[in-house]
């Protein structure tokens, strides 16, 4: 079993099931430390912070003002009509505000609000240390080549569609 696999076949009762295929499958190695990340981040963040998906949503407004709500919904892979559901959220807790694009009237453009950029703000350093810990098994080398494989393998995929 490969060390990989193993470190995903403990069963609750403490039975060791064979993942010699799945823990070699990129996909499902993914969604095993994707899901593990979410645990972390909910457990540290859950009561106190914005959900993944909110963290996400302000992060990427934030560095893109006047973002149409459509291109952040691809962007960050979400169908448009949960990325709807999340825009009036963020609306309602007055995170955000919308906008008719001024160029076409069918589309809508998002801004933080200055409660919006407070709350990234007081967050954004106890995300990025969290993502530090999440990442302390690996070297300062290894963390640079991880995210730059799986950019890689995001570019490459998306070229597919």
């Amino acid at each position: 079993m490969s060390t990989a696999a193993k470190n995903i076949a403990a069963r609750e009762d403490g039975e060791w099931l064979k993942m010699d295929v799945l823990g070699n499958t990129v996909g499902f190695m993914v969604r095993v430390v994707q899901v593990q990340i979410f645990q972390a981040y909910y457990e540290r963040f859950g009561k106190s912070g914005p959900t993944t998906g909110e963290f996400s949503a302000l992060a990427a407004i934030r560095e893109n003002p006047g973002v149409r709500q459509g291109a952040l919904a691809s962007a960050m892979m979400i169908k448009r009509s949960n990325m709807t559901k999340l825009v009036q959220s963020l609306e309602r807790e007055g995170l955000i505000v919308r906008r008719t694009a001024e160029d076409d009237a069918r589309s809508v453009t998002l801004d933080l609000t200055v409660k919006g950029h407070r709350l990234i703000e007081s967050v954004l350093p106890d995300v990025e240390g969290f993502n530090r810990e999440i990442m302390g098994a690996l070297s300062a080398p290894e963390r640079l080549m991880l995210l730059g494989l799986l950019g890689k393998m995001n570019e490459s995929l998306g070229a597919k569609d």
